[in-house]
């Protein structure tokens, strides 16, 4: 992804989100506290990050729009104040949508000129879109051939160039051998869930061997039968593994599926820190990175974590100290951090949310323009408060040790 590209994305009034404008990049990270609008903007980058749904989007208008957003349980969201505003520039190709109570326009412009033929507008928005894999443009050629030359919406349920990821993936690890009753009931179950699940169990029988290092542990996968290889050869079965377990092996599984077998272009996890020690995870983020952003797709994810952008600034600080630096240096730095670790800050969007008393909510960007890094008093809001906490119990155990004294 060339930095001249740009992907702005506009939300007011829509569900817990108030007002957010961001600038999508190839890394994108929203941190805030639950209920404020994270997974709404999320999954709305899902959707406008997928070029099938993109284009249906620009295609059918409202008619596809209703049903993409019952897909990710975000119609009710919608209101007579809400705005939506989608910009991408992609080297010649440049798409807009507005979306409102009364409104719904769709655009797509090719060297400044506005394209209105389906199979053109189809092929445009498509070449913004990377493909990983050699055989990519032959399948995607078959399927076209296939649908008479343009997609065709029963198409949109089996392709995707968008992936999510959500919060719920522990469910996904119970569920994935119920998935044949699951698709006969899908209407009760969220699209993008159900996607999830689908995507999971297609993982399962790829690798039924995966050595999830992060974890230590090895999974394994026997006919109907799951476990995991903890410690010194002990076998559990994965349905008795540990919280942490069960919501983590999915996200490895299904990322390194995504990578290395589909054309997932992008990826939005939510709290990938999930039932995880602070160790843990930072060497999940390291993961997901390395998976993804160090592989040309773009990464977005949502967290309560302090940890991973604690972690994420030093990422960034590297990235914005090697530029220019000594080889032997460089050498130094990949001892600290490798360097597929190293972020490019103008690659990188990184987003606070959350409400003020007299502000509202909120939401705003947490690097620095000058450094490049995170804001410095955002970074450590936390730990001043806590040591400012300290200081207060300090001193008054001193004033209260002076007062014995003084008695005795």
């Amino acid at each position: 992804m060339e930095n001249k590209n740009k992907r702005n994305l506009y939300v007011e009034s829509f569900g817990p989100v108030s007002e957010a404008s961001i600038e999508i990049r190839q890394f994108n990270l929203f941190i805030g506290e639950q209920s404020i609008g994270k997974s709404t903007i999320a999954k709305l980058i899902t959707i406008f990050t997928d070029y099938f749904l993109l284009w249906a989007v620009v295609a059918q208008k409202r008619k596809v729009w209703n049903k993409v957003l019952d897909s990710y349980d975000l119609k009710t969201y919608e209101n007579e104040n809400t705005i939506i505003n989608y910009e991408e520039q992609c080297g010649e190709i440049q798409i807009n949508v507005n979306i409102g109570a009364t409104v719904f326009e769709t655009s797509v412009h090719k060297n400044g000129n506005l394209i209105t033929e389906e199979s053109d507008v189809f092929a445009s928005i498509v070449a913004t879109k990377p493909f990983f894999h050699s055989d990519s443009n032959e399948k995607l050629s078959a399927l076209l051939n296939k649908g008479g030359g343009i997609m065709k919406p029963a198409f949109f349920n089996l392709i995707r160039n968008s992936l999510y990821i959500p919060a719920e993936r522990i469910v996904g690890t119970q569920l994935t051998k119920l998935l044949p009753i699951i698709n006969i009931a899908k209407e009760q179950i969220p699209n993008n869930l159900l996607r999830f699940i689908s995507e999971l169990s297609n993982s399962k029988e790829i690798y039924k061997t995966y050595d999830a290092g992060i974890l230590n542990l090895m999974y394994k996968k026997q006919s109907e039968d799951e476990y995991v290889i903890v410690g010194e050869n002990k076998k559990l079965p994965l349905k008795l593994a540990s919280s942490g377990i069960q919501s983590t092996l999915p996200l490895l599984l299904v990322t390194k599926y995504g990578v290395d077998e589909r054309e997932y272009a992008s990826f939005v996890v939510e709290e990938p820190e999930c039932n995880l020690f602070p160790a843990k995870q930072v060497e999940i983020f390291q993961f997901l990175i390395i998976q993804t952003y160090a592989q040309n797709r773009m990464l977005t994810i949502t967290t309560h974590s302090p940890y991973l952008l604690s972690a994420l600034n030093n990422y960034l600080y590297a990235g914005v100290i090697s530029k220019g630096m000594d080889k032997e240096k460089l050498d130094d730095l990949r001892e600290i951090i490798s360097d597929d670790l190293w972020l490019d800050t103008k690659k990188c969007a990184i987003y606070s949310l959350g409400e003020d008393i007299n502000k509202g909510k909120y939401c705003i960007s947490l690097l620095d323009a000058e450094t490049g890094l995170i804001d410095y008093n955002y970074l450590d809001g936390i730990s001043l408060k806590m040591g400012d906490e300290f200081s207060q119990l300090n001193h008054l155990y001193i004033l209260n040790e002076r007062s014995k004294r003084k008695k005795i």
